[in-house]
């Protein structure tokens, strides 16, 4: 880890953790020139395109040209209604299972990790600890007044063109 840095996925200003699923070690060139570069680098460029071709949204603050590609992506469903897309790329990367009926790749991932303790259920304790944790915490948005846990808060006001980071712990 000497000479790397963490990045967040989601800022902390955005309502981002320290979880580690919301991490990313790269090297210094890398976190400075691609996930904090200026407009004129790659990601500013992206982030500049991306923002342009997912302007348009709908009432709910949804992307347009997301949601019509999802829609073409995910049109052939299964009698259930499911997505034979999802379903496929399931499949794929999850095939191989243990004795339990786990993905292998999935219970590798998690104990490579940081999923560490796992409950009777298979769940891991430190995530649930830590989602609990957060979805007891609430937040109020400073322009609106509405009041909810960190993340919905961060959804309820990129929905609406507010800066997340008008917001205070209450």
């Amino acid at each position: 880890m000497r000479g790397k840095h963490v990045h967040h996925r989601i800022k902390r200003s955005d309502g981002g953790t320290n979880d580690p699923s919301n991490l990313y070690v790269c090297s210094e060139w890398f976190h400075d020139n691609i996930w904090h570069a200026n407009d004129n680098g790659f990601t500013g460029i992206a982030l500049a395109a991306s923002r342009k071709a997912h302007k348009e949204r709908d009432e709910s603050g949804k992307s347009l040209l997301g949601k019509k590609n999802a829609e073409r992506m995910h049109s052939e469903k299964n009698e259930e209604g499911k997505s034979m897309l999802a379903l496929r790329i399931n499949e794929k990367i999850h095939k191989e299972k243990d004795e339990r009926g786990k993905s292998l790749l999935g219970v590798a991932n998690a104990s490579r990790n940081w999923h560490n303790e796992i409950d009777e259920n298979g769940k891991d304790v430190k995530s649930m600890q830590r989602a609990k944790e957060m979805n007891s915490q609430k937040w109020m948005c400073t322009i609106t007044g509405f009041i909810t846990n960190p993340g919905s808060l961060t959804h309820y006001q990129k929905a609406r063109g507010i800066n997340p980071t008008n917001r205070v712990r209450i």
